[in-house]
């Protein structure tokens, strides 16, 4: 991980728009942060434009691919790099986004991403990967303290998983406190003669009365967030999901991509439009099942290849943002699992597991 570093002034100047939005402490903790983006795919793009752009340290992309002539991804000329690795591939469009970060790109198999070379990053990212190695990847990052998120894209559906376990972010202070407003405090009618009887019953019955201005009340406090791993978020009991539980948590989108990534890791290939479909009628019997199939307008075809370019960017945004949130320490992070579909043209924010 890196030295710790100041801003500097032409940072400043370039990141200046941003500093306005999340404060100059942000921007120097995600100044002094490292990341590690495996899985140049077009999820993969977007993440890496998005943290190009936030201003990093440094950033590795990394990935055991080859370029394909049917690929599409806009920071690949893919005419000119057919059976280049992807990641270095990658690396000139990377590089003009944002000189100031400090960029690498390496050709790296996924075996090769072990405990001792995770170590050197704050935050961990695998785009597109496989269950097992996401399992993997996730257990050796809460063995070592390293902050690790996990999306991927199928057709017309994606995901982001979040693993922020036992970090510290700024948080809303609780709405504790009795709120005033000092321009309206001298005009005595701006108070309803029924709420100010109630605050002197409080302060009369001695309860505590804290008072702050409306600038005040915009304080922020630090909270450590418990988080599940991988392997305990996804694990679902479909049977203890009542009529109540499925119209609050609306499980429509995680039910697509965990069935995807079950699949996915079952069949050890991309998966089909048939593959899906089999999938579906060996669980006919399933309620949820139809929440799955009319969520997806009955067209198993948007679950398969090539991905969606809207749904890379909306997942790729999400998945960033959060990658942002949890560097800076900035604001309530995401817990734990978004999934959106754009057949219909919604995400959810999922609490795993479902099932608590």
């Amino acid at each position: 991980m890196a030295d710790t570093k100041v801003i500097s002034s032409d940072e400043l100047a370039v990141y200046d728009r941003q500093i306005r939005l999340w404060g100059l402490d942000a921007q120097n903790r995600l100044r002094n942060s490292s990341v590690l983006l495996y899985g140049m795919t077009p999820l993969g793009a977007e993440i890496g434009k998005n943290l190009m752009l936030c201003g990093l340290n440094a950033l590795t992309v990394a990935d055991g691919c080859l370029v394909e002539e049917n690929d599409v991804n806009f920071l690949i000329d893919v005419k000119k790099s057919v059976r280049k690795n992807r990641a270095e591939a990658s690396h000139d469009r990377l590089r003009v986004l944002n000189p100031l970060v400090k960029l690498e790109t390496v050709k790296k198999r996924h075996i090769e991403l072990t405990a001792d070379y995770l170590k050197k990053y704050d935050l961990v990212i695998l785009a597109d990967q496989g269950k097992d190695i996401i399992k993997s990847v996730d257990a050796k990052c809460r063995e070592n303290k390293i902050r690790f998120i996990a999306g991927g894209i199928f057709g017309w559906t994606g995901y982001a998983f979040f693993d922020f376990d036992g970090f510290e972010f700024l948080i809303p202070a609780p709405k504790d406190h009795a709120l005033v407003d000092e321009k309206k405090e001298d005009e005595k009618q701006a108070e309803s003669p029924s709420k100010k009887a109630k605050l002197d019953d409080d302060i009369s019955n001695g309860k505590q009365i804290e008072t702050v201005t409306l600038e005040e009340d915009n304080a922020k406090i630090k909270k450590c967030i418990t988080y599940p791993s991988f392997i305990d978020a996804l694990v679902f009991e479909p049977e203890k999901l009542t009529k109540g539980l499925i119209r609050r948590l609306k499980p429509a989108n995680f039910i697509i991509a965990n069935a995807c990534l079950h699949l996915e890791h079952k069949l050890g290939h991309e998966i089909s439009a048939d593959d899906f479909e089999d999938f579906v009628k060996l669980h006919a019997n399933n309620p949820l099942q139809k929440l799955a199939t009319d969520a997806l307008n009955n067209d198993f075809e948007v679950i398969t290849d090539p991905p969606l370019p809207a749904t890379c960017a909306i997942v790729g945004g999400v998945l960033s943002q959060e990658a942002i949130k949890s560097l800076s320490q900035n604001d309530t992070p995401h817990k734990n699992f978004f999934a959106y579909n754009a057949v219909e043209s919604m995400g959810y924010i999922y609490d795993l597991p479902l099932i608590k």
